[in-house]
């Protein structure tokens, strides 16, 4: 599965927006737990809070990888959890990594 997400950031010393796409593989996509594996890509902008000295926006490329579980509730409610690892890949010699956890429920009509 192809996939694209957008992704506002919020916090206490910087604000963002992040951009990535994604390929999805579903190894067993019939298991009522279905797990995934996904990797990717995209471009994140860091919009620091300063209030001394104006700060510079960043922008840098990104990579994850990482993976889930679909839990199929029934056959109209199913549960997605999943965990990426961000690499930010910035122009200094220090690469950032960023974990991200997400928990959600997909509902068919």
């Amino acid at each position: 599965t192809l996939q694209a997400e957008a992704t506002q950031i919020l916090g206490d010393f910087s604000d963002g927006v992040m951009g990535t796409a994604n390929i999805i593989m579903t190894p067993f996509p019939e298991w009522r737990i279905s797990p995934f594996f996904t990797v990717g890509g995209g471009v994140i902008r860091t919009e620091p809070h300063a209030t001394i000295v104006r700060a510079e926006d960043r922008e840098d490329e990104i990579v994850h990888a990482g993976a889930g579980a679909n839990v199929y509730l029934s056959d109209r409610f199913v549960l997605r959890i999943e965990y990426k690892r961000h690499t930010v890949l910035t122009s200094r010699d220090d690469n950032e990594e960023i974990d991200q956890w997400k928990a959600g429920f997909s509902v068919f009509f």
